[in-house]
């Protein structure tokens, strides 16, 4: 896996530039980052959801459903929540992810568009 991921890198740079290349790479990171906190929360409901979804009772159903309607709600907070984050801090974020002031300027150019196709 990592001898592909090499290798993509590598294309990428030889068809995009370094610069390209770079922020392509600093979008990836992000993107990983958010994927990840996104599958927490939705690890989280699942599991709670499997527990009432086992009780046949009006209960378990009223509380499938008010699982549900948590799940979503929380996943749109998770979304706005991350989206501001690095909306207010993509220059800290940036500077920590790549050295190269090209780079930074680069993703900061890309970084809220692929935060929206991120959540689509």
């Amino acid at each position: 896996m990592l001898t592909s991921n090499v290798t993509i890198g590598r294309l990428l740079q030889l068809l995009l530039g370094s610069v390209s290349a770079g922020a392509y790479s600093v979008m990836q990171q992000i993107g990983f980052w958010v994927t990840i906190m996104c599958e927490s929360i939705s690890i989280a409901i699942q599991s709670l959801l499997s527990q009432h979804l086992g009780d046949p009772s009006d209960t378990g159903r009223s509380l499938a459903y008010y699982t549900i309607q948590r799940g979503i709600k929380a996943g749109l907070f998770l979304a706005m929540l991350v989206t501001t984050f690095i909306g207010i801090f993509k220059s800290k974020i940036l500077s920590l992810l790549a050295r190269s002031l090209e780079i930074q300027q680069a993703a900061v150019a890309s970084i809220m568009p692929f935060l929206v196709m991120q959540g689509t």
